[in-house]
């Protein structure tokens, strides 16, 4: 199959929307991407040189959604900073008084955007964290930024539910 008389409208261009709990994480940079990892698990036959088709199980799958940020706020790096207190006042924020401890509760991560034909993208990432440090790039010849990752987690209420969806309207 190849070219139809549908393609130009299930093609999408553009980065989309990010929102991070209720948060719109506003302008970015670079490409966003999303992906899913796969643990499996083959059981190790004697006599055979290899995973063998059907054996297979499928241990966890992981979402993930990688988002480059330009706009500093400090809402938007405490996320990467857990139990950092951002303290608002009348003409700034400030991020200070790191507290020790559990790692808080993720919040739902979503992309949002639609293809040339106006239809709705939309991938939810459920319980998510920012994975890795939080890094600012500061440039003479460029704008600053800082990209996260965040990470879906698993549900302790439904731990067997995968911890995102896509959905992709058609109508």
């Amino acid at each position: 199959m190849g070219v139809t008389a549908q393609t130009p409208g299930r093609i999408y261009l553009g980065a989309g929307e990010v929102t991070y709990g209720s948060d719109n994480v506003g302008a970015t940079v670079d490409d966003t991407e999303f992906w899913v990892e796969f643990e499996q698990y083959f059981p190790d036959f004697n006599g055979v040189k290899g995973p063998v088709d059907q054996t297979g199980w499928i241990l966890t799958c992981i979402p993930f959604l990688a988002v480059t940020l330009t706009e500093l706020r400090g809402q938007f790096l405490a996320w990467g900073l857990p139990g950092i207190t951002v303290a608002s006042g009348v003409s700034s924020e400030v991020l200070s008084d790191y507290v020790p401890g559990c790692k808080p509760a993720g919040q739902d991560a979503q992309w949002y955007g639609q293809d040339c034909d106006g239809h709705d993208i939309t991938i939810n990432i459920y319980n998510a964290i920012v994975e890795g440090n939080l890094t600012l790039t500061f440039s003479d010849s460029g704008e600053t930024k800082y990209r996260y990752t965040f990470k879906g987690l698993y549900d302790p209420a439904t731990p067997t539910a995968a911890p995102f969806d896509i959905t992709i309207d058609i109508a």
